[in-house]
């Protein structure tokens, strides 16, 4: 898959069984254990949609969602078959529901497994980009390059990694508030809070939002961009008439602000 191709995904989907969790015993999700890379599921979820395709059921996902800590924005059970249906029908289920949900095209949506047969085989039946990442009891690696895969990671840190290459490096966009009293100060975290922060947030490509009182007059705003184009399509669209209703409410003798931008390298992440 060419870098142009990947930066173009927006869904990300797993199979669970065996890609996020270790097999479970007789299905059992519960017991099951999330593989040592699964914390990077929350990088991915700032980048793209993420959903699961699986044989199990709404039970055992929920339960799968909340021991991985992730939110997934689609699910699909595959298993939830008339009588006799083809597995084939399933995933063609699948993929209109999915497809028509988000409003994209199947070459916009990577389905990562383990298993080759009857799951990214299956996928790339339909059109969608195909991620191989090895497990122990999935497909050997060597089998699976026969399919092939058009991508073959080493664990979901490097699909990470190769997704943000793709999209380019997520941007933290500081803006640092400094005023001429401590009920200034009081009175812009409460603007931000309620209001500004979110108008930002309406940006595209923008994924989170802080703001932190450093000191009784200073006051540091943060927010995460997806990569430099996203702030830079914030900068032209959305920023002069922000900039200017902010000033509006906060003038020149009460607030003087400073703004600088930090190209954010990602090397791992726990969350608890």
């Amino acid at each position: 898959m060419g870098v142009d191709e990947l930066g173009q995904i927006r869904l990300v989907t797993f199979g669970v069984s065996g890609t996020l969790l270790v097999n479970p015993d007789g299905g059992d999700f519960a017991a099951a254990q999330p593989f040592y890379d699964a914390a990077a599921l929350g990088e991915l979820a700032r980048i793209c949609y993420l959903g699961c395709l699986s044989s199990g059921n709404f039970q055992q996902l929920f339960t799968v969602q909340k021991k991985l800590g992730v939110l997934w924005d689609v699910v699909e059970l595959l298993a939830d078959a008339a009588p006799g249906e083809h597995r084939t029908a399933a995933w063609q289920r699948a993929v209109t529901s999915i497809t028509k949900q988000l409003q994209l095209k199947p070459a916009a949506w990577l389905h990562v497994s383990s298993h080759v047969a009857g799951d990214l085989a299956m996928a790339k039946e339909f059109g969608i980009m195909t991620g191989f990442v090895p497990r122990p009891g999935g497909t050997p690696a060597v089998e699976a390059e026969h399919l092939p895969a058009d991508l073959m990671v080493s664990d979901l840190y490097q699909l990470h990694e190769a997704l943000v290459q793709a999209r380019g490096r997520p941007v933290r966009y500081t803006v640092q508030a400094e005023t001429v009293h401590a009920k200034v100060a009081k009175e812009f975290v409460r603007w931000m809070r309620q209001e500004h922060g979110a108008e930002v947030m309406a940006a595209p490509g923008c994924w989170e939002f802080r703001v932190y009182r450093v000191s009784d007059t200073i006051v540091s705003c943060e927010y995460l961009f997806r990569n430099r184009t996203d702030l830079e399509n914030y900068y032209s669209n959305l920023a002069p008439a922000l900039r200017e209703k902010g000033r509006t409410a906060f003038p020149e003798q009460l607030v003087q602000f400073s703004r600088r931008e930090e190209f954010l390298e990602v090397e791992g992440h726990l969350r608890k």
